[in-house]
C-alpha cells in the first residue's frame, strides 16, 4: 500500500490548517521578538516543536515539511526547530527525507534543527521551562496516552507564552475513561477522571479555539478536534472553520466530543 493510500481522508484538511496557523503565528512571534530581543529577560531565539514528526514522506505534505516552508522565509531571525519522533524506522527516514532536501536551504537561515529520537515526555522535561519563551509546539498522536499529555500539560504550564496545536482523538479519551468500569482493567484506572474538559482547562490558555470534522463531509470512526491555544490577544480565525470556546456554539461541540451518549443521558436524567 503507497503513503498515499494509508492517508487519512482528513489529513489534507488537517495539514492546510495547520499550515495556515504556523503561518499566522510566525509572523506575530517575529513581532515579538523585533520588539523584545534586546530586552536582557527576552529569550533570544523562538521555538517550535514538532512533538509527532513521523518520517516526512516526500509523496505528501507533513508536519515537518510544513514547519520548515513556514521558518525557511525568515533568515534573520534566530529559530530552534524540534523534530521530535520516538520510532527509530520514522526517525531514520526524516533524517534522510531532511538531509535530502531541506539541509541546503537550512543552512542559509539561523534555524537550528534538533532530531529527537526519543520518547517524547523525555524531551519535553529536558527543555525546561522559562517564563519569557515564545514559539508554538504541535502535538498530533495517533491515540491517546496519559503520559504524554502530562508531558505536554507540565510544559506548556511551564512555558506560558508557548502557543500550541493539538489534533485530539475525543473518541479515544472517552474509550479509555470508560474501559475501566466496563472491563476492571487496572492500566485504564489512571483514565477514570480524564475528559476533554480537564485537559482544556490545564493549559492555562486564553484564548482557544477549535475545529471538529463535521463541516468537512468526512466520515471516520474517530471525533477529532484540532485546537489551537494562546494567551495573544486579537486574534480571529473564525473564517478557516474555528470556533472560540467561549462562544455557545463551542461549548456545545466541547459538550458533544466531552461525554459518551450513556453520559449525556445520565446528565439530562438528574
Amino acid at each position: 500500500m503507497s503513503a498515499l493510500e494509508k492517508m487519512s481522508e482528513i489529513t489534507p484538511f488537517k495539514q492546510k490548517d495547520l499550515r495556515y496557523l504556523i503561518n499566522t503565528q510566525i509572523r506575530k512571534l517575529i513581532f515579538i521578538y523585533n520588539k523584545y530581543k534586546y530586552n536582557k529577560w527576552f529569550e533570544n531565539e523562538l521555538y517550535f516543536i514538532d512533538c509527532t514528526a513521523k518520517d516526512m514522506n516526500p509523496d505528501y505534505l507533513t508536519s515537518p515539511q510544513i514547519f520548515l516552508k513556514s521558518l525557511l522565509p525568515y533568515t534573520k531571525i534566530p529559530m530552534k526547530l524540534y523534530l521530535i519522533e520516538r520510532d527509530k524506522k520514522e526517525m531514520k527516514e526524516l533524517k534522510r527525507n531532511y538531509y535530502h532536501r531541506f539541509l541546503p536551504m537550512v543552512k542559509n537561515t539561523k534555524i537550528e534543527i534538533n532530531f529527537r529520537r526519543r520518547n517524547m515526555q523525555e524531551v519535553l522535561y529536558d527543555l525546561g521551562g522559562k517564563k519569557y519563551r515564545y514559539g508554538l509546539l504541535y502535538f498530533d498522536p495517533y491515540g491517546f496516552i496519559l503520559e504524554d499529555y502530562k508531558a505536554l500539560i507540565s510544559f506548556i504550564q511551564n512555558n506560558p507564552r508557548m502557543d500550541i496545536i493539538l489534533n485530539i482523538n475525543a473518541t479515544q479519551i472517552k474509550r479509555n475513561r470508560t474501559a475501566y468500569e466496563k472491563g476492571g482493567r487496572e492500566c485504564f484506572k489512571k483514565y477514570k477522571e480524564v475528559t476533554l474538559f480537564s485537559i482544556i482547562s490545564q493549559l492555562n490558555k486564553k484564548y482557544i479555539w477549535i475545529r471538529d470534522n463535521s463541516l468537512l463531509q468526512i466520515h471516520s470512526k474517530y471525533q477529532w478536534l484540532l485546537l489551537f491555544g494562546t494567551n495573544t490577544e486579537q486574534y480571529d480565525i473564525k473564517t478557516f472553520r474555528f470556533i472560540s470556546i467561549d462562544t455557545k456554539e463551542g461549548q456545545e461541540l466541547l459538550y458533544k466530543y466531552n461525554y459518551t451518549e450513556k453520559e449525556k443521558e445520565e446528565k439530562n436524567e438528574n
